[in-house]
């Protein structure tokens, strides 16, 4: 099993970068204080609900913020827009009103309101059918992303809870197979090997450690301890 400190979600950026700026205030030890609790104590998970409730309060949720949805209304000017289609009907309706009102002020206006009908009909049915489609993508999605996930709450006692009810200091239990649920960093002294092809499109497994426990974060240099939302842990130590 593999302990790593839940941290926040969190664009992915160059390692590099990060361990310099993790390294520059001080090391994983650091950081783990900044996240409201110490070494010792992360060993042990967050001690309370109300610890919990408090750093959900301080940090916020571990969810992503929701990107804005088209309303029916501006699925419907797209539509007109940019259907070719339509655009050549509404072209249609205006000559046919044009002409026939012209020709025949008593009749002539039905052929170009029965195309105006239609094109209202077609941008109706485009927006509802692109609305109800996105609603339906946003809910699986969702479904999808909050997975269960084990932590360390309450003296070291394993608890199952949903990736959007973790918080920062919280301690997430990985078994080879589980898939991060947040951005991530490894405790001093653990390692393993991600897959990060979901991120990256690299297929090798990537070694990842955050040291000895030194406040630097790792021995040689090579410390990575960065374990990213959405890779997968294929084995660990």
């Amino acid at each position: 099993q593999l302990r790593s400190l839940c941290t926040s979600c969190q664009e992915v950026e160059e390692n590099a970068g990060r361990l310099a700026d993790m390294n520059g205030v001080g090391g994983v030890i650091s950081l783990v204080r900044g996240a409201g609790t110490t070494v010792e104590a992360a060993a042990q998970g967050l001690p309370s609900s109300g610890a919990v409730a408090l750093q959900r309060s301080a940090f916020g949720a571990n969810v992503l913020p929701e990107t804005p949805r088209s309303t029916w209304t501006e699925e419907f000017i797209k539509c007109l827009k940019e259907d070719e289609i339509v655009q050549v009907l509404c072209v249609s309706a205006v000559v046919s009103l044009a002409i026939g009102t012209w020709e025949n002020p008593q009749t002539g206006w039905i052929e170009g309101t029965a195309i105006n009908l239609a094109v209202l009909i077609v941008g109706a049915v485009t927006a509802t059918n692109e609305t109800q489609s996105a609603e339906q993508f946003e809910a699986l999605d969702s479904e999808e992303k909050d997975i269960l996930v084990k932590v360390l709450r309450g003296g070291n006692a394993k608890t199952e809870v949903r990736s959007s009810a973790l918080v920062v200091g919280d301690v997430v239990v990985l078994e080879p197979g589980d898939k991060a649920p947040a951005d991530c960093l490894l405790l001093p002294g653990e390692r393993a090997e991600v897959d990060e092809a979901a991120l990256t499109g690299e297929t090798k497994a990537i070694r990842k450690s955050s040291g000895g426990g030194g406040g630097g974060g790792g021995g040689g240099g090579e410390a990575d301890p960065f374990l990213f939302a959405g890779s997968t842990v294929s084995s660990c130590a």
